[in-house]
């Protein structure tokens, strides 16, 4: 019979082999049986990601003359061949496997060649298969291909074993949440139901140690009830509890898991964790009544770390620990917390109603009431959406039932009202439902931003209104009179034609501050916002001088008119360009790109600089009244301010930012249409 045969019998000996092995370690030793065997090497190796070890990659298996360092449970080197393999999914051959050790631990080694093969379960590499061989340089394919076909079955017939131990795991699991949420409905002793607790789940999470910690001031806890652990350790860790990474997650009621904990521990725990030898912990917060009362704690021998689901479980298990606790703390404080509760409910300034899954409210406070615009008494049975003028559709509520969960949100009521609803959970058949009306607020802030702005324009526009408008006055006449003189060749007309236009624009500007600054109504007409932008830089231009700049129009010729005011849209994009000027002041290049485009609902301009850009910790206040990076007399800080305002005006955005190859740039967007509103543009 050729070797094709006899392997391909081998192949089907060690699948029915695998068919029949009751755990895990029966199926990982007859494949590196196999495999030694047909491939006459001297050790083989299997290393994986199990469920229990999340990203780590620990020894599952080893047969054969290896190094004394790999152990079953050990955590591998993340950067060994073996790892690698896991990681990529592809075969490589070593010439000296002692080399890269997988253990970080001191052996005795020697020369050792030999190859790697991935452990697949379906698409996902899952192990990696090491064989030390005597072949140099390398196995023959054929015997490869054998090995690679073992790691294959190999992978199916975990995956098949580890199903089924999830599967029976999860019923144990339930079935033990279940005793315990049992035992908690009649039991009035804390610390009896905190043993049971620690039982039940040191047998469902195979756990070697628990305790139980309760939180106390000033950075300490205290042990409520513990298993397997010395007093040593514990006399240190309640003692430091908020200075090790686990109690400090628990302060922030958030779950904590290490996979080893020797290396996370803080140097006054170290050696108690090295004598009472655990190897991972998961310390799951205590929360009751939303706040971190305490810690429970599992401790592992071994690389174990809670999967997901097992997670969730364990924060359930903590869930009852945690129930059970307050509830023999404030035991006696029920009947004045319920009194106190129900009338802060019917008097909260916010709207609270708890409500079935089909949107119907069981039963709510005054503040629903008056929004619904009914009694209080008839609130059970009326529809959720009656509230509101307009529901989120992701909600769901239109399709007749609300989200188990739903973070606070922004609803339009009745009458243009501003609300912010929140939905939570409260259990199987019903949630509650927050209501909080922030239209005052909102309208109180949008005015407060709006006296403060204009009282801030106001202030500086009647200071400079009669000190600029003189002097325009006079440059403007001036430049008229200088037209009037015979025998002006036509450059020296064009130049002083463009002062006393200039002129004229810079008193329509201040004027325009001061309508701005009363909140007037703009002055709407069809603008070109590309003539616009080539005005701006041409006369940026002449004020540079030629050759200071170079100016790049980027203009889309088929860009719609708007209605907008032009001088207003004018000083937006002289302001933005003269601040793009004034920041390339000292670059080596100096490169202004103006560039206009359009979308489906709106027009689009944007000013570019190829200066140092805008400092990271002026991003957020570039638009603020008065705040300006320039040198002290070198600017006013209203610029930007004014900009946004126009823009804004015209129910459009301005936004700022730095560009990733350099320089600076500035864009607005204006609508197509103007938006409904938008002050004066219809008036």
């Amino acid at each position: 019979m050729s070797p094709i045969v006899d392997r391909a019998d081998q192949l089907f000996d060690l699948a029915r082999e695998f068919a029949s092995a009751a755990s895990a370690e029966a199926v990982i030793r007859a494949a590196l049986a196999a495999v030694l065997e047909a491939s006459g090497g001297s050790g083989a190796l299997l290393v994986g990601l199990p469920e229990m070890t999340g990203t780590a990659v620990v020894t599952l298996g080893a047969l054969g003359e290896i190094p004394q360092g790999h152990r079953v449970g050990d955590t591998c080197l993340t950067d060994s061949v073996a790892a690698r393999v896991v990681r990529t999914g592809a075969a490589e051959f070593v010439s000296d496997l002692d080399h890269e050790l997988i253990v970080p631990r001191p052996v005795a080694t020697k020369l050792r060649p030999g190859y790697v093969v991935p452990v697949r379960s379906g698409s996902d590499v899952v192990a990696s298969l090491t064989i030390w061989t005597a072949a140099v340089p390398a196995p023959d394919a054929e015997e490869v291909r054998f090995v690679q076909a073992v790691a294959d079955h190999l992978g199916v017939a975990l995956d098949s074993l580890f199903r089924q131990s999830l599967l029976q795991r999860r019923l144990a699991q339930v079935d033990a949440l279940g005793r315990v949420a049992h035992a908690l409905t009649s039991a009035d002793d804390a610390e009896r139901t905190m043993q049971f607790v620690i039982s039940e789940g040191l047998r469902v999470f195979e756990a070697q140690r628990a305790a139980i910690f309760l939180l106390e001031p000033a950075g300490q806890a205290s042990c409520l009830v513990s298993f397997g652990l010395s007093h040593h350790y514990l006399e240190l860790h309640t003692a430091h509890f908020d200075q090790t990474a686990g109690g400090q997650a628990v302060r922030a009621s958030t779950p904590w898991y290490s996979l080893d904990a020797r290396a996370d521990a803080e140097p006054v725990l170290r050696a108690a964790v090295e004598a009472d030898g655990f190897r991972a912990v998961a310390m799951l917060p205590l929360l009751f009544a939303g706040e971190p009362i305490g810690a429970l704690a599992f401790y592992f021998d071994r690389a174990f770390r809670l999967a997901g689901e097992e997670r969730r479980l364990a924060m359930a298990f903590a869930d009852q620990a945690a129930l059970a606790i307050g509830k023999s703390r404030l035991l006696d404080l029920v009947t004045r917390i319920k009194r106190e509760c129900q009338s802060a409910y019917d008097c909260a300034e916010r709207g609270m109603a708890v409500i079935d899954d089909r949107g119907r409210i069981l039963r709510a406070n005054r503040f629903v009431a008056e929004l619904a615009g009914v009694d209080v008494r008839q609130l059970p049975g009326y529809d959720l959406r009656g509230l509101f003028a307009g529901w989120p559709a992701e909600a769901g509520v239109a399709a007749g039932k609300v989200p188990r969960e739903l973070q606070p949100t922004l609803v339009e009521g009745k009458g243009g009202r501003s609300l912010v609803v929140r939905v939570t959970r409260l259990d199987s058949r019903s949630s509650v439902l927050t209501i909080d009306d922030l239209t005052e607020e909102l309208a109180l802030r949008e005015r407060i931003h709006h006296t403060e702005r204009m009282a801030a324009l106001g202030r500086v526009v009647i200071g400079a209104v009669h000190e600029v408008n003189n002097p325009l006055t006079a440059i403007s006449a001036i430049a008229q009179g200088r037209l009037l003189e015979a025998n002006l060749d036509r450059d020296t007309t064009e130049g002083f034609e463009e002062i006393r236009r200039e002129a004229l624009r810079a008193s329509r500007i201040i004027n325009t501050l001061l309508a701005f600054a009363r909140h007037q109504p703009l002055r709407g007409a069809e603008t070109d916002l590309n003539v616009l932008a080539s005005e701006s830089a041409r006369v940026e231009n002449l004020m540079q001088g030629d050759g200071e700049i170079e100016v790049t129009l980027a203009l889309d010729a088929t860009l719609p008119l708007i209605l907008a005011d032009a001088d207003q849209l004018r000083q937006v994009l002289t302001n933005l360009v003269r601040n793009a000027t004034y920041s390339m002041r000292v670059s080596a290049e100096r490169r202004l790109t103006l560039r206009t485009w359009q979308t489906a609902g709106h027009v689009h301009c944007a000013v570019q600089d190829t200066g140092p850009g805008i400092p990271p910790e002026a991003l957020s206040r570039i638009f603020e009244p008065f705040f300006t990076t320039k040198s002290v007399g070198e600017g006013t800080g209203l610029g930007l301010a004014l900009s946004e305002g126009i823009v804004r005006a015209h129910g459009g955005e301005l936004s700022g930012a730095n560009n990733p190859e350099g320089g600076a740039i500035f864009q607005f967007a204006l609508p197509r249409t103007p938006i409904l509103g938008a002050r004066g543009l219809h008036d």
